[in-house]
């Protein structure tokens, strides 16, 4: 059965639990998802990190939300809920994750005879600018930091072949001297 969730907030409640998992999606991207326990809900983060732009998904449930997977339907809180998840996904049962175009769907295999599996859609979330912006300083700002240490790395290595160059010269010219000497 399908969750989606009644609505997103922003909420900033306090999260009293969190554990994050890895799995692999459809397309054999690796994916970072963590289950947020939140006290009145479980907020879910994924993201990806293969791709240029490191995309986030996120998704709040609210326990109304959550009970209409019949599986989840027993639980009497939020607290109860997020035990049994982070119990089913610690199981070494095939969670799957399907990528489409602006969202993923986490789904959790169970071993029941009415319900199959418990279905998470996350929705894409929309980097505001200046959250492009900072990214786009960060990887810059990396990317600089490694030339600089290319550069540094290239000059040694220029210094140690002139070195060498120099040490071989004077072998030659060693090797030269001998062979006049001997002759």
């Amino acid at each position: 059965m399908e969750l989606s969730p009644a609505s997103i907030e922003t909420n900033n409640e306090e999260i009293k639990e969190e554990k994050s998992f890895e799995f692999q999606s459809n397309k054999q991207n690796n994916f970072n998802i963590i289950f947020q326990n939140c006290s009145s809900y479980i907020k879910l983060f994924a993201n990806i990190q293969k791709e240029l732009t490191n995309k986030v998904y996120e998704k709040i449930y609210y326990l109304e939300d959550l009970k209409k997977n019949k599986f989840l339907a027993i639980c009497d809180s939020i607290d109860e809920v997020y035990e049994q998840l982070i119990f089913e996904l610690q199981k070494k049962n095939n969670k799957i994750i399907i990528e489409k175009a602006k969202e993923i769907e986490i789904i959790i295999p169970v071993e029941h005879i009415k319900v199959k599996e418990i279905k998470f859609i996350l929705l894409e979330k929309i980097k505001s600018n200046e959250e492009l912006f900072q990214y786009i300083f960060n990887e810059l700002k990396t990317l600089k930091n490694d030339i600089n240490i290319l550069k540094e790395e290239n000059n040694n290595l220029k210094n140690e072949i002139n070195i060498l160059k120099n040490e071989n010269k004077n072998i030659k010219e060693d090797l030269l001297k001998k062979e006049k000497v001997s002759l």
